[in-house]
């Protein structure tokens, strides 16, 4: 249940902060047009080439699913270290 209010939590965050960040031109149109990791059928430039798009979407799901999966546990293993130092001290 905490995943699914976490999740809409973050886009009404988005949602309500996409205006804030359009305006500073972070997302404006680079190298002549729009950009993007993979190509989307010839609408914009992409900065990965010879690769379709689906196969950059697994990999990259791939990649943050094992950073997910580790960071969990990298974070129970300080935060056991970090308890069970004398008060003062850190590990």
């Amino acid at each position: 249940m905490a995943f699914v209010v976490g999740g809409l939590v973050g886009a009404l965050a988005y949602l309500l902060s996409d205006p804030l960040v359009e305006a500073t031109g972070l997302l404006a149109p680079i190298a002549g047009g729009k950009t993007m990791l993979a190509d989307p059928g010839g609408q914009a430039h992409a900065l990965v080439d010879g690769s379709p798009g689906w196969v950059l979407g697994i990999a990259l799901g791939f990649v943050f699913v094992v950073l997910a999966w580790m960071l969990p546990s990298r974070t129970g293993e300080w935060r056991a270290e970090r308890e069970s130092a004398p008060i003062g001290e850190s590990a």
